[in-house]
């Protein structure tokens, strides 16, 4: 998503907002199609783990030399690894309480 947006002329806000939107949107569409909770309602790293690797991939991008595919690499990878630790050290974010 973040790439699409910096392709279509987007600054680099956008695109980092795209890149969250389009992976959070995926990851709930999934998940309510699948019949399960979205895991971004779950406190899991989730939604921060696609923030970090779209500011990765838009910085590498647009602030530096670096190629495109390596710059989408690094924040593909940035991702699964926070993704992982996530997982592994059960780390989470508060949950929303309904009133």
């Amino acid at each position: 998503g973040a790439n699409i947006a910096l392709e279509l002329g987007s600054d680099g806000t956008i695109a980092v907002l795209a890149g969250l939107i389009t992976g959070v949107g995926g990851g709930v569409m999934r998940d309510v199609l699948a019949g399960r909770t979205p895991l971004v309602m779950s406190g899991e790293i989730y939604a921060t783990a696609a923030l970090a690797g779209s500011v990765l991939f838009v910085g590498l991008d647009e602030l530096t030399s670096i190629s495109e595919p390596v710059a989408a690499i690094a924040g593909g990878l940035a991702i699964l690894g926070l993704r992982v630790l996530g997982i592994q050290r059960q780390w989470s974010l508060p949950q929303l309480t309904r009133a």
